[in-house]
């Protein structure tokens, strides 16, 4: 597998963010209980909101409305309005609280409650908990299949997945997903499941494992392409992104972006990889294919990506609070590399 080293150039500061902007992304900085909104556009432009203590995971409405962060250290859960990346409402929850994702419909935002052994349903409308529904212990994370209204959620304490209908609020199942199940995603009628203590991602139906793919040292984050083709898997006991060819259930690749890399998300329009470097308080901003371009700077331990499409109706645009001082690194050498990349339309756009 080819490694590469990403170009370290970093950007730093805050811009207005432009109307139109096609989406908006989303980082926890757990250290320093902030939220870093990151634009898709020219020198990254950043800035950081404050939310409640010690975010970890956080996830975006699917009409890109709202973004909702869990945060572990106080137990609580942050709406922000992507309209202005203004916090709107905080919400106690109790319990030590980690995953949380957001329903196809955006109804209901699931909360992972690990102490409790539970999953916290939110709606999303009335911003209160409507339901705690008992599962398997150490709930972690979450994904939906659309197709069949049902959610899944990791439990590392029972190695397995458990499956929550949305209907009834209610768990009705449970997969087994190798060692101590942690993140995961759903492509293509089958869970891809990282490990917590393993480095491995396993692959599984209704039945349980039918296959796995080595990876980076972890515990880690996956996230897939649009199409579903591509896994790509971060490791933050490495410095490594490696990444999955579904249809071959193989390692076709791995990269270095920084130390600590977790969270990971690809764009919508599959142009880029977001991946938060906890150890060196970074995100990278990547290409799908070579993994080098820019880093914007996240300081206090970034961990969770989500990123907030634009949809018809939403305006986006910056918050009118007082943004921070601009400092821009080569702002030409960024533009010729992203130009060179093949990707200069998407990132220029007005």
């Amino acid at each position: 597998m080819k490694l590469a080293a990403p170009l370290a150039l970093v950007l730093v500061g805050c811009s207005a963010a432009p109307v139109g902007t096609p989406y908006k992304v989303y980082v926890t900085d757990r250290d320093s209980s902030t939220l870093t909104v990151i634009l898709p556009r020219a020198g990254f432009p950043a800035r950081s909101i404050r939310v409640g203590r010690g975010p970890t995971y956080v996830a975006a409405t699917h009409k890109g409305d709202l973004v909702l962060v869990s945060n572990t250290g106080d137990s609580t859960v942050s709406f922000l309005s992507t309209a202005r990346d203004s916090i709107v409402a905080t919400l106690y929850v109790g319990g030590l609280l980690k995953g949380v994702e957001v329903d196809p419909n955006d109804r209901y935002a699931l909360v992972a409650d690990e102490d409790n052994a539970s999953v916290v349903a939110i709606d999303i409308g009335q911003r209160r908990v409507v339901r705690r529904i008992a599962v398997d212990p150490e709930p972690h994370n979450f994904v939906f299949d659309s197709s069949s209204g049902r959610a899944f959620v990791t439990c590392a304490g029972a190695n397995v997945v458990d499956v929550i209908d949305l209907t009834r609020l209610t768990r009705v199942g449970a997969i087994p997903a190798g060692s101590q199940p942690h993140n995961l995603v759903f492509i293509g009628g089958q869970l891809a499941v990282t490990s917590r203590n393993l480095p491995f991602v396993y692959f599984c139906d209704s039945s349980g494992v039918f296959d796995s793919v080595r990876v980076s040292t972890g515990h880690h984050g996956i996230a897939a392409d649009p199409e579903g083709s591509r896994l790509y898997v971060s490791g933050i006991g490495s410095d490594t992104v490696t990444t999955i060819d579904v249809a071959q259930r193989k390692a076709v690749g791995a990269v270095r972006v920084g130390a600590g890399p977790h969270g990971i998300q690809v764009s919508p329009d599959h142009l880029l990889v977001f991946v938060a470097c906890s150890a060196a308080d970074k995100v990278v901003v990547s290409t799908v294919h070579e993994m080098r371009a820019a880093t914007v700077k996240a300081p206090g331990f970034p961990f969770w990506i989500a990123i907030a499409r634009r949809r018809a109706g939403i305006r986006t645009e910056a918050a009118h609070a007082r943004p921070a001082p601009v400092a821009f690194d080569l702002p030409g050498l960024v533009q010729r590399q992203h130009r060179a990349l093949g990707v200069a339309h998407h990132l220029l756009r007005n």
